[in-house]
């Protein structure tokens, strides 16, 4: 993937992602989704990635990405990685609502980072 050659690193970017299916689709959009994540997850940018889903209320989840990267980074990477194209065209019909990205930047500084094995 020619993005990886270009990333900035010590950049993290945190993209959070909403999608709500129709329930009825909620195994072929998880199928989907770990074909993309899979791929993702094995490029040394993608520091780390975790899906959740709401109990009370099936279809919707949330993914996380966190990246050593830059969003343009990222959004290139994405446009070039067939795996992520055939994600984005396979889940778009099944959505019930669209889906919604957040960007937020890891602050800077002592302390905000906590992480226990």
């Amino acid at each position: 993937m020619a993005a990886s050659a270009t990333p900035q690193a010590a950049i993290t970017t945190s993209v959070h992602v909403k999608v709500i299916v129709d329930p009825v689709n909620t195994a072929a959009f998880l199928a989907a989704l770990k074909r993309a994540q899979t791929v993702v997850t094995a490029l040394p940018e993608s520091v780390s990635w975790e899906l959740y889903h709401k109990p009370e209320a099936p279809g919707e989840f949330r993914y996380t990405e966190n990246w050593n990267a830059s969003l343009e980074w990222i959004m290139a990477a994405a446009a070039e990685n067939e795996a992520c194209q055939e994600y984005f065209a396979t889940t778009e019909k099944m959505l019930i609502k669209p889906r919604e990205m957040e960007v937020w930047t890891r602050m800077d500084g002592d302390g905000w980072v906590v992480l226990k094995e």
